[in-house]
């Protein structure tokens, strides 16, 4: 089946689970980097938000094996589950949300690649920043769990045009939120691929009685791959790359381990913090690897840049190597 009867199909299974009170409509989502996704949204007059369900994971399911009744069964399932609970835990009040004085402590910005985001940028208002831009969105809820409950729209012109607000006037706002809305965590990297692997281990080597030896496990491998590299995201791991601009975060961090850092962009998500005094790769070598790595193992949607950073904590500034 081709991928366009695969979504009809879809929405025509998931509009008789849901009834003729609701509409469940496709629609195409613009993603970072000029990606596009299809997705489902039911409309109704008693949930103001409703998730938007991506339906490409769904196809590839489905080209598998999954049957469709299954994937339409499980959609049904996430839009009953989680409509309601957005809903239900709202931060703000919906009709707040033409009235900036009621919003502005919950606008936050993202970190997204300039050059790739030229088009959206024409709609939305943004900062420039290196080979970056600094872009903005609404918290509409944020829960302490990371996911689907951290309910959010982006920020776009016409919203500072109703808001009767200038761009630096969220920008202001959002410099001071999002460090509280998603505290920053630095992390080894050898942690992290500890905890990764421990994950794959459990229930494969260890049962869940096992508590001991997996934290002996644990802390084995922290040491095996310990790296002298930090991982800088935020504790939702969402979007962490924005941590980077945080105010004093890099710079305490360098005066702490005296060395200045090169700034690795992993991800959206998340950057790297590779040691100058660390003489074992160059920075071309680390380049190349980010290179590589953006095009063979991240989503072209999750890509941040191509370039790395360099953080001088002489004069508290981070600039592009290349």
């Amino acid at each position: 089946m081709k991928e366009k009867d695969f979504f009809s199909d879809i929405k025509s299974g998931l509009q008789g689970l849901i009834g003729e009170d609701c509409v469940a409509e496709l629609v195409q989502i613009d993603k970072n980097n000029g990606v596009k996704a299809e997705g489902i949204i039911v409309k109704d007059d008693k949930n103001y938000i409703s998730p938007v369900i991506y339906l490409d994971t769904y196809y590839e399911q489905y080209k598998k094996g999954k049957a469709e009744n299954d994937i339409i069964n499980e959609i049904y399932q996430i839009y009953q589950k989680y409509s309601c609970e957005i809903n239900l835990d709202l931060d703000i009040k919906i009709q707040d949300l033409n009235n900036y004085e009621k919003i502005k402590k919950k606008v936050a910005y993202k970190l997204i690649n300039y050059e790739k985001n030229e088009e959206i940028l024409l709609n939305i208002p943004y900062i420039h920043f290196l080979d970056l831009a600094i872009v903005f969105f609404v918290m509409v809820s944020c829960q302490k769990d990371s996911g689907i409950k951290n309910a959010a729209f982006p920020i776009r012109k016409e919203h500072l045009k109703t808001w009767g607000v200038a761009v630096e006037d969220i920008y202001r706002d959002a410099l001071y939120n999002t460090p509280d809305l998603f505290p920053f965590v630095i992390s080894p990297m050898g942690n992290l691929l500890a905890e990764l692997i421990c994950k794959e281990l459990k229930g494969d080597i260890f049962e869940e009685t096992d508590g001991e030896r997996m934290q002996n496990e644990f802390e084995r491998l922290q040491k095996e791959y310990d790296s002298g590299v930090y991982v800088l995201t935020n504790t939702k791991n969402v979007n962490g790359a924005s941590c980077m601009l945080y105010k004093n975060v890099i710079k305490e961090f360098a005066e702490k381990e005296h060395t200045d850092f090169y700034i690795i962009p992993s991800s959206i998500h998340e950057v790297l913090l590779f040691p100058i005094s660390d003489k074992r790769v160059t920075a071309e070598d680390l380049k190349g690897m980010v290179i590589q790595v953006n095009r063979t193992e991240i989503d072209e949607y999750e890509i941040l840049s191509d370039n790395i950073y360099y953080y001088n904590s002489e004069n508290d500034s981070i600039t592009i190597v290349f």
